[in-house]
């Protein structure tokens, strides 16, 4: 559809429809704006935040983060399981059932209180 049907569908200027997809493409242009173009389009507007990697593995790393800062371990460590000492393995096990418990909890993507 050229700026000219849809300026006559929105009840517009040609201009105006160009002004809002410079707008669009610039980023800055309103959502009640988007929803009048649907409308005139016989159209919903659907307005949605995708995750850029799977939910399950994003709540599973966060989970971890909290409880690494519970546990004072950093998690940064690349070496193999095969290459951690026995002390170390009982940490990263405990780690890991405090993350596993986290998931279930109020509260996962709140910063923790600073301590003094």
């Amino acid at each position: 559809m050229s700026s000219y049907e849809l300026a006559s569908r929105m009840s517009l200027s040609p201009t105006r429809v160009r002004q809002f997809e410079r707008a669009e493409l610039e980023g800055a242009i309103r959502l009640s704006t988007l929803v009048r173009a649907a409308r005139a389009l016989n159209c919903t507007l659907v307005y949605a935040f995708a995750p850029s990697e799977p939910l399950e593995e994003m709540v599973y790393r966060q989970a971890l983060h909290k409880a690494a800062a519970e546990l004072s371990v950093s998690i940064s460590d690349d070496r193999g399981l095969e290459d951690q000492d026995e002390e170390t393995l009982q940490k990263i096990e405990e780690l890991e059932e405090l993350a596993i418990d986290y998931i279930d909890r109020r509260g996962l993507w709140r910063e923790p209180a600073a301590r003094f």
